[in-house]
C-alpha cells in the first residue's frame, strides 16, 4: 500500500517511556514582548534540517538487516522513514505509521506514532523496535558516507537516503505551525513518561510571560516566540513544598523551556516541545466558544506595532465594543464587526475613510488593517495591556478608559438566512469575477454551502446548554466530497470548509447585513442576502 494520508487522524500524544540521555541545553534567547515571524529559524550547528528532511531506507536495525520485501514487487514494502519540517512517517515492513515531531541539534523529538493496524506476525518485534527508537528522542549522527544513525534506549537504526526515481509519496506534514501567545496547554508527558495525573500540570503563554502551574505552585518568566522556537528566561525558583517527584518534573520542564526548544502543534490541538535533551507533550482544552469580548472591551492606545513605536504624532487607537470596533490608524478612521472567542479576534477587513497617507503612515495603516483581518491571538501584556498577535508580529494595546462608539451586531439566533460568502480565512473566495460565487444557506436545522465544486451540507445544533445566542456545532452529512469541474483553489478550499463545518462556531450578523462565521481555527466573511435575491433550491 502507498502512503496512508488518513493516518493524521490516528496520531496520538503517546510517547515511549524510555528516558533519553541528558544533553547540554542551549543558551536561552533574550525575551521580547512580541513574538516574531513564524517562519522557521536556523538550527544550531550540527545536523541541519536540509540534511534530515526527505525519505530514508532502513538498512540496519540493531546491527541486522531488517526484514521486508522489495518495494518494486506489487503489494510489497521496504522499511523506510520520512521526515518533513512538521512530522515524520514511514513503513515498518508491515504497517505504515507517522506523527508530528521536531528536530533540534542532534536529536529528534516525536509524538507517539499513529499507524495502520495490519497484523504483522514475525515482523511485530521489528515494528516495535523501529517505532520505539524513533519516539524515544534518538540521537542522530550523519556519517561522511551519507548514513544516518539513530540511537536510543531501544537500540540503533541506520538509514540511507532513498534517491529512487519512483513516485514515492512526499514526506508527511502532520503538524502545524502555531502562535503560542494566548494559549494554555495541559501537559500529558515529560521525557517520554506519562504524568500520573495529566491535566493538573498546565503551561500557559501570554504576550511576554510564560507560566507553569503544578502541585508545586506556579513559576514562570519572560519569553518570546522565534519561528518554531521558544526563547524563554525562567524566573528564579523559590523553595517548593511538594513531592520530590513533582519538583523533578517541573525542573525538567523549566530546563526544556530554557533550552531554546522547538515546538510543533498537531491537527487536533496537541503540542510537542523538544530541546536540550528534554521533551514534553500536551493538548489544549477544547473550549466552549464563550464570548470573550469583555476581555477587549474599552478604549485602547496602540503603543507598539511589531515591537516598534507608531509613527511620530500619529496616535493610533482602537476601541472594542461587544460586537464591533472603531478607531484610527493614525491617518484614517476605521470600523468593523468582530467575534472574539478561544482567545482569538475574528474580524472582517475594516472599513476606512479614504484620506491619502504617505510614507510611514501608509505602512502603519496597512499593517494595522492586515493584522486585524488575520484572526490574531489575544494575549495579556501586563496588568493593563493586550497584545493582538499574528504570524508576523503584534499590536501592543494599552487601556485608556471606556469604549466610545463601535458598530453593533447580533449573534445569530437560529433564524433562516442566506448569505453570499466573500472571504475564507482572510482571503477572497473569488479571485476573478468569472469564478463561481459561494453561498451559505441556514435553516432551522440545516446548513448548506454551495460552491463551484458542488454542495457541502449537514445539520447544526446548539453547543452546550446556554440559551441563544450561543455557540453552535456543525456536523456535515456522511457523504463523499463534492464532484464536478473543480480545479485549483476551489479544490484546495474543500478540506478547509470540511474542517470548519465539523465543529463549534459562532455567527455574527452586522447592522447592514455583514456576516462573520468563526470556528476555532477558520472563519468566513460575507453578506446576508435580502429575501428577494435568495435562490430557490
Amino acid at each position: 500500500m502507498r502512503w496512508p494520508w488518513l493516518l493524521a487522524a490516528l496520531a496520538s500524544l503517546a510517547a515511549c517511556a524510555a528516558p533519553p540521555q541528558a544533553a547540554e541545553p542551549e543558551p536561552s534567547g533574550a525575551p521580547a514582548a512580541a513574538p516574531a515571524s513564524l517562519h522557521p529559524q536556523p538550527n544550531p550547528p550540527g545536523l541541519t534540517d536540509a540534511d534530515l528532511h526527505g525519505r530514508w531506507r532502513i538498512v540496519s536495525l540493531n546491527a541486522r538487516a531488517p526484514a521486508g520485501l522489495a518495494e518494486d514487487s506489487p503489494g510489497e514494502r521496504t522499511p523506510y522513514l520520512a521526515f518533513s519540517p512538521l512530522g515524520y512517517g514511514g513503513n515498518t515492513g508491515c504497517n505504515s505509521f507517522g506523527g508530528y515531531g521536531v528536530h533540534d541539534g542532534a536529536r529528534y523529538y516525536a509524538s507517539g506514532a499513529g499507524q495502520t493496524a495490519m497484523g504483522c506476525g514475525d515482523l511485530t518485534a521489528q515494528e516495535e523496535t523501529i517505532i520505539g527508537i524513533l519516539t524515544a528522542s534518538p540521537r542522530m549522527l550523519l556519517s561522511a558516507d551519507g548514513r544516518l544513525t539513530l540511537t536510543a534506549a531501544r537500540g540503533t537504526m541506520v538509514v540511507v537516503r532513498d534517491r529512487s526515481a519512483a513516485p514515492f509519496p512526499p514526506p508527511p506534514d502532520w503538524g502545524e505551525r502555531a502562535i503560542l501567545a494566548g494559549t494554555v496547554w495541559r501537559l500529558a508527558g515529560v521525557d517520554g513518561a506519562w504524568l500520573h495525573e495529566p491535566g493538573r500540570r498546565t503551561l500557559a503563554f501570554e504576550a511576554d510571560r510564560w507560566s507553569l502551574s503544578s502541585e508545586c505552585g506556579a513559576t514562570g518568566g519572560a519569553w518570546r516566540q522565534r519561528g518554531d522556537r521558544i526563547e524563554a528566561r525562567p524566573d528564579p525558583v523559590a523553595t517548593r513544598a511538594c513531592r520530590a517527584e513533582a519538583a523533578a518534573i517541573d525542573d525538567r520542564l523549566i530546563a526544556l523551556l530554557a533550552a531554546r526548544a522547538r515546538f510543533v502543534t498537531g491537527p487536533n490541538g496537541e503540542i510537542l516541545i523538544g530541546g536540550g535533551g528534554h521533551w514534553a507533550t500536551g493538548e489544549r482544552p477544547r473550549p466552549i466558544l464563550a464570548d470573550e469580548a469583555p476581555l477587549l472591551a474599552g478604549n485602547w492606545r496602540i503603543a507598539a506595532i511589531d515591537g516598534a513605536e507608531p509613527a511620530p504624532a500619529s496616535e493610533p487607537r482602537i476601541a472594542f465594543g461587544p460586537t464591533g470596533f472603531s478607531g484610527s490608524t493614525g491617518c484614517n478612521s476605521m470600523q468593523g464587526n468582530h467575534i472574539a472567542h478561544a482567545r482569538r479576534l475574528f474580524a472582517a477587513p475594516p472599513v476606512m475613510t479614504q484620506m491619502g497617507c504617505g510614507g510611514a503612515l501608509a505602512a502603519q495603516e496597512r499593517r494595522i488593517a492586515s493584522l486585524l483581518a488575520a484572526a490574531p491571538r489575544i494575549a495579556l501584556a501586563g496588568e493593563e495591556g493586550i497584545a493582538l498577535v499574528d504570524e508576523n508580529g503584534s499590536l501592543l494595546l494599552r487601556r485608556e478608559g471606556a469604549a466610545p462608539w463601535a458598530p453593533v451586531g447580533r449573534l445569530w439566533a437560529g433564524e433562516a438566512l442566506e448569505a453570499e460568502l466573500t472571504m475564507l480565512d482572510g482571503a477572497p473566495l473569488q479571485e476573478h469575477y468569472s469564478q463561481p460565487g459561494t453561498r451559505l444557506r441556514l435553516t432551522a436545522q440545516r446548513f448548506d454551502i454551495y460552491t463551484g465544486c458542488g454542495r457541502l451540507g449537514g445539520i447544526w445544533r446548539r453547543q452546550g446548554v446556554a440559551p441563544p445566542p450561543a455557540a453552535i456545532e456543525f456536523l456535515t452529512d456522511p457523504e463523499p466530497p463534492p464532484e464536478g469541474a473543480c480545479a485549483g483553489a476551489l479544490v484546495a478550499r474543500l478540506p478547509v470548509f470540511s474542517r470548519m463545518l465539523n465543529g463549534p462556531a459562532r455567527l455574527l450578523v452586522g447592522a447592514s447585513g455583514e456576516l462573520i462565521v468563526a470556528g476555532e481555527h477558520h472563519w468566513l466573511v460575507g453578506r446576508v442576502l435580502p429575501p428577494s435575491t435568495r435562490r430557490r433550491r
